[in-house]
């Protein structure tokens, strides 16, 4: 019942609307684009290899930038040396490797004093130290007396950059009458990774045993079973050797008997005829002991019943 109502609705709405002719739409004016807007443009083959031609050309010139810039970084704008000019005020110069000085740092309070009014950023290093020199002799810093200069090179060409600004530097105080006395430090190597904790150690913490101990305590355990190991073999070794002597003294004692009784035997070949004989003989006297007593034995029997016989006649009468 509602859908039926609703198309009936919809008619109506449809029936109110105003109908033009068809003849007057086709009469109405027409209003041409002058121009192209962004959806109906369409794209042109001239258009897009331009597009593309300046795509590459400003890819190309950001590389060349930045190769460029980064070595014009490299050459000029990292410190590839590192200059310690050392008096009573203390410097450490920054040089590039075309010579020139990046910055110069104070290294102590004098130093700070005495470069508040100068900037050397973009000096040549030659003149630098030159500059630097002359003004430490002008405020007394350097003289006759004073004349201990100690000079620190760290980098790529150390030898041949110490032994050009210790000539420089001796030029220059020449001409101010001093004589320089220059002492090469070597700059001890910067410490990598994390800077120790600066925490105290609590009260209850053991203190650590020095490293040393313990190295010493290894080496005599060691040295001990050294000797152990040692004093064992030595001792095998012996017994081994008293073993096989003990065995040779028997084999010699043995061929020694070996050998003198083959030296005997052969000395008294007819021992043994001797033994036979002498056996005999003792079998021979066995067997007349024997027969003498057998005979002993029957005399006493004979004198026992002859004797008993004359007993018995005695005891008739």
């Amino acid at each position: 019942m509602k859908q039926k109502a609703t198309a009936a609705a919809l008619r109506r709405a449809v029936a109110q609307l105003p109908h033009p002719d068809v003849q007057q739409l086709a009469d109405l004016p027409v209003r041409k684009m002058t121009e192209h807007d962004w959806i109906t443009r369409q794209p042109s083959a001239g258009s897009t290899a331009v597009r593309q031609w300046v795509f590459r050309m400003a890819t190309t010139c950001a590389a060349l930038a930045l190769v460029v810039g980064l070595g014009w970084f490299y050459q000029y704008g990292m410190a590839a040396d590192i200059v310690g000019l050392q008096v009573n005020p203390s410097f450490e110069l920054r040089v590039n490797r075309a010579e020139q000085v990046l910055a110069v740092q104070p290294m102590n309070e004098d130093a700070t004093a005495f470069l508040q009014q100068r900037n050397y950023r973009g000096w040549g290093l030659d003149e630098t130290i030159e500059s630097l020199v002359v003004a430490l002799a002008e405020q007394n810093y350097l003289s006759v007396d004073k004349n201990v200069v100690h000079l620190t090179v760290s980098g790529a060409n150390e030898k041949k950059l110490e032994q050009r600004l210790s000539t420089e530097i001796r030029a220059t105080l020449a001409t101010k009458g001093i004589v320089p006395e220059i002492v090469p430090v070597k700059k001890p190597p910067e410490p990598t990774g994390s800077a120790p904790s600066q925490t105290p150690p609590s009260s209850s913490a053991q203190p650590a045993q020095p490293e040393q101990e313990d190295d010493d305590d290894d080496d005599d355990r060691t040295d001990d079973n050294d000797l152990r190991d040692d004093d064992d073999l030595t001792d095998d070794n012996d017994l081994r050797d008293d073993d096989d002597r003990t065995d040779d003294d028997d084999a010699a004692d043995e061929d020694k008997e070996d050998a003198a009784s083959r030296a005997s035997s052969a000395e008294d070949p007819e021992t043994p005829d001797e033994d036979d004989s002498s056996a005999s003989s003792e079998s021979d006297e066995s067997e007349s002991s024997e027969s003498s007593d057998s005979s002993e034995s029957s005399e006493s029997s004979e004198s026992s019943e002859s004797s008993e016989s004359s007993e018995s006649s005695d005891s008739s009468d």
